[in-house]
């Protein structure tokens, strides 16, 4: 009885690390996704200027 409580512990805190660990990619892989995307519209922006002061 004790075994199988102590497996079901694990098998949990398991799960539990595995959640933890999928949030904290999914956390990184956004907070890049919009870092991408800043740079990319400042990199738009600045192109835009540049372009209007050249014509």
């Amino acid at each position: 009885m004790f075994t199988r409580n102590f497996l079901n512990n694990i098998k949990m805190f398991g799960f539990i690390q595995y959640v933890t660990l999928g949030c904290d990619c999914y956390k990184h892989a956004r907070d890049r996704m919009s870092r991408v995307a800043v740079g990319w519209t400042q990199m738009q922006t600045q192109t835009t200027s540049l372009r209007a002061a050249a014509s």
